[in-house]
């Protein structure tokens, strides 16, 4: 995967082309993953940034979705909808936080 892109954890079937749509607006080449893959740990360690819906994601796809992440070094947001806004402002938080600082954040929505 690119430098820019990132996996998406959990969300809404139907809307997979709506956030891969908004993802690219903002530069980024988003994956979704809505259940447990093999290829999730792969993607999770050479991604940018992992953002997980935790509304509608099981809690063992969420668990093993920031352990991942977490131990590779990737940063995660945790979006509490799986909304095209939530998703935006998640995006958002990603490009503005270039600091780098802390690895995971709660996007409040």
């Amino acid at each position: 995967m690119s430098e820019k892109s990132i996996i998406i954890v959990g969300g809404i079937g139907r809307l997979r082309r709506h956030y891969e749509r908004a993802a690219a607006e903002l530069g980024f080449r988003a994956k979704v993953f809505e259940t447990q893959s093999t290829k999730l740990g792969n993607n999770i360690r050479n991604a940018k940034a992992v953002i997980i819906f935790t509304d509608v994601n099981s809690k063992k796809l969420a668990e093993t979705a920031i352990s991942t992440a977490r131990g590779s070094g990737v940063p995660v947001v945790l979006s509490g909808r799986s909304s095209i806004s939530a998703l935006k402002k998640s995006l958002l938080k990603l490009v503005h936080d270039e600091r780098g600082d802390s690895d995971e954040c709660r996007a409040r929505h």
